[in-house]
C-alpha cells in the first residue's frame, strides 16, 4: 500500500513524459523532484537510486517505468544501506 502511494505519487509529480539516459538536467530535475517529494529519506540515497536508474536505461523510458524502475532500486540501495 505504501508502494502504490508513492508510485502515484511519483508519477503525479515528475514532469518528464520520457527519461534519457545522457540528459544530465533530467538526472538533476528528477533527484531535486523526488527530494523535495519524500524529505524524509536521506538525499544521499535518492541520488544513488537516481543514478543507478539513469545508469541502467539504455534506451528512452516512460514516466511510469521509470517510477518503478527508481523504486526497485532505492529499496535495493535502503536494504544494501541496512545491511552494512
Amino acid at each position: 500500500m505504501i508502494i502504490s502511494k508513492a508510485e502515484k505519487h511519483l508519477k503525479k509529480n515528475i514532469h518528464n513524459q520520457y527519461i534519457y539516459r545522457y540528459e544530465a538536467q533530467d538526472k538533476y530535475l528528477l533527484t531535486k523532484q523526488i527530494e523535495k517529494l519524500f524529505p524524509e529519506i536521506p538525499n544521499k540515497l535518492i541520488s544513488k537510486s537516481v543514478d543507478k536508474c539513469i545508469k541502467l536505461i539504455t534506451t528512452p523510458v516512460t514516466k511510469d517505468d521509470f517510477v518503478r524502475l527508481f523504486l526497485d532500486q532505492l529499496f535495493i540501495i535502503v536494504d544494501n544501506e541496512l545491511e552494512s
